[in-house]
């Protein structure tokens, strides 16, 4: 299944990241706390949180493109699956 494929592509990049981007990466998308929330319980502002996430999603974008652009499931395909989350 093209899903569970994604899936696991998807961990594997996940667990390459930093802790400090996989945790900030977990509050947002897998908890589902805001930029604020995360901010509080991190203990930074809400200008760093901010920072620290695009950083994040950018360590993300350029490991799974590095790894992952020549297939089906590049960063786009992926990002346009988790629109509705």
């Amino acid at each position: 299944c093209q899903q569970k494929e994604i899936k696991r592509e998807v961990e594997k990049v996940f667990a390459s990241l930093s802790e400090g981007y996989r945790q900030i990466l977990r509050l947002k998308y897998i908890e589902g706390f805001t930029v604020a929330q995360i901010g509080k319980i991190l203990r930074l502002s809400f200008k760093s949180t901010e920072s620290r996430l695009f950083r994040a999603r950018l360590a993300f974008q350029k490991s799974w493109n590095e790894n992952y652009l020549k297939s089906p499931f590049g960063f786009s395909s992926f990002l346009a699956s988790k629109r509705g989350i």
